[in-house]
């Protein structure tokens, strides 16, 4: 009984590592600025994020994101828009591809469905 308790302390105290996973939260924040809201200066990750219009769409941009989370955040965003990194727009976007694109960090632009 003493091992459930400390591991239910352990799960409230740590609050959840998906709460605090810094793609998730530039996730968020990239879709909240493609729905009209206005995006901090910076992102989660600490480079900057802005919206321009172009061609009548809104497009989303996140500057110095590391590869690791361009990664996970570029393949979350290509099921829901298109995924422009360092200004490459792949034909077909596969994780290896995304992957290639992202290395070193890179500058992540979506534009939403």
């Amino acid at each position: 009984m003493a091992v459930g308790g400390g591991v239910a302390a352990w799960m409230l105290l740590s609050g959840g590592d998906d709460a605090a996973d810094p793609a998730d939260m530039l996730l968020s924040q990239m879709q909240a600025a493609a729905a009209g809201g206005n995006p901090p200066a910076f992102h989660a990750l600490g480079g900057s994020l802005r919206t321009i219009q172009g061609n009548g769409r809104i497009n989303v941009i996140a500057s110095d994101v590391p590869a690791r989370q361009c990664v996970k955040v570029g393949w979350r965003l290509a099921k829901i828009g298109t995924v422009i990194v360092n200004g490459a727009l792949p034909t077909r976007l596969s994780a290896a591809k995304l992957s290639e694109l992202c290395e070193g960090g890179a500058t992540l632009t979506w534009i939403p469905d």
